[in-house]
């Protein structure tokens, strides 16, 4: 079985991160989620999903629960330009 080389040094980080919280950020990914890498900060990236504002409170409970284990950063709201105005 051939691996890429790239990928192999993120088998251990994947391997430390609690199987509960690894499927809940890939059930959030499957969802409508996405994660893009910076182009001049080595390591750096920026995970984003797309949820509405009905899901406010769990996006609070994934933040507290999930995600801060990773990053102290903040949720930025964009509105959706493809909705109406009503």
């Amino acid at each position: 079985m051939a691996y890429d080389i790239k990928c192999l040094s993120i088998l251990p980080i994947i391997n430390s991160i609690p199987k509960l919280i690894l499927h809940t950020i890939t059930g959030n990914m499957l969802g409508d989620g996405s994660i893009s890498l910076s182009k001049f900060n080595k390591g750096e990236g920026k995970y984003s999903m797309t949820m509405d504002v009905y899901s406010l409170n769990y996006l609070h409970h994934l933040n507290e629960n999930i995600y801060s284990k990773f990053t102290n950063t903040k949720f930025y709201t964009y509105p959706n330009i493809l909705l109406l105005n009503i």
